[in-house]
């Protein structure tokens, strides 16, 4: 009885995996007589359910909008962006992340399957469109 007790509270106490948000934040900068800026960055937010408007990311790196793969590192291990592209300021084709150190992880689609949200704000002579596609609870360390 006292070793299936102690069993219990060490299992209890044991570390868990933490769940992460990969995503793909893509943003569209418009001014009057400045031009135009298109963003596109990969982000690792170290929570389940982050506050996008609050919550810096634990990892990001700027990536080029024409699509392809990127490696993106986060607490020893690097995860694999890949994506078919940008339109219009919005993804076309798949999205996908995949942890590729330590034996790897399953494929997960951030798109089509995932969550995405849409912001544009307008300003004097200008506006921000920001588009974000994430997929949650992705097992991390």
């Amino acid at each position: 009885m006292r070793f299936s007790i102690l069993a219990l509270a060490a299992a209890a106490a044991a570390p868990t995996a933490l769940a992460c948000t990969p995503t793909f934040w893509l943003t569209h900068d418009a001014a009057l007589g400045a031009g135009n800026g298109v963003t596109c960055n990969i982000r690792i937010y170290e929570s389940s359910n982050p506050d996008f408007g609050n919550h810096k990311p634990e990892a990001a790196k700027n990536v080029a909008c024409s699509g392809g793969c990127n490696k993106l590192d986060f607490k020893g291990e690097t995860y694999e962006f890949c994506f078919d592209g940008v339109l219009s300021n919005s993804l076309k084709g798949k999205a996908t992340v995949q942890r590729t150190s330590n034996g790897g992880g399953g494929k997960r689609n951030i798109f089509p399957e995932g969550q995405s949200e849409r912001k544009v704000f307008s300003a004097y002579l200008g506006s921000s469109d920001i588009h974000r596609y994430w997929i949650s609870n992705v097992s991390c360390p």
